[in-house]
Parts: C-alpha cells; sequence; structure tokens
C-alpha cells in the first residue's frame, strides 16, 4: 500500500468513524449509510489538511466515494493530477 492508498483509508475511517468499512472494499458507504452527501465536505477538507491541496468541491461526488476501492482510485489521480 503506498502512501495516497493508506491516506484514503485514513480519510475514509476518520469520516465514517469506524473501520467496519475495510471489511469488503467494494461496500457501497452511501447505501450502508456510512457516508452522506454531508460528509462529502469532511473528505474535501480531510483531503486538503492531510495532502495540502485544494480541492474543488465540485470535483467530488458520491461516485468517486462510492466505496474504499473508488474513493482510492480516485485520490491516486486527484494528487496526481495537481502535483
Amino acid at each position: 500500500m503506498d502512501k495516497i492508498d493508506s491516506i484514503a483509508r485514513d480519510i475514509l475511517e476518520e469520516v465514517c468513524e469506524t473501520n467496519e468499512i475495510f471489511e469488503d472494499l467494494d461496500m457501497d458507504l452511501f447505501e450502508t449509510g456510512y457516508l452522506d452527501s454531508f460528509a462529502l465536505l469532511d473528505i474535501v477538507v480531510e483531503i486538503e489538511d492531510r495532502l495540502d491541496i485544494k480541492v474543488n468541491p465540485n470535483d467530488i461526488n458520491k461516485d468517486k466515494c462510492k466505496s474504499v476501492n473508488t474513493f482510492t482510485v480516485f485520490l491516486q489521480g486527484y494528487a496526481n493530477k495537481v502535483n
């Protein structure tokens, strides 16, 4: 696991307030109630704090945070794009 993968997992664990999300990395975090639309703002703040990058809130949506795996892929691409 590389640095961005670890940060992605840490962000989701912090925002979801549980490590149960790692039992199934493809679990829909919105359908299961671990995330909601307000949590997307928390994710933006966490990305900015942990990666020291400015995130356009329009760049992040439910589809990009649907599961641990989809969020990790999104964050990998986003971090590479802005760096």
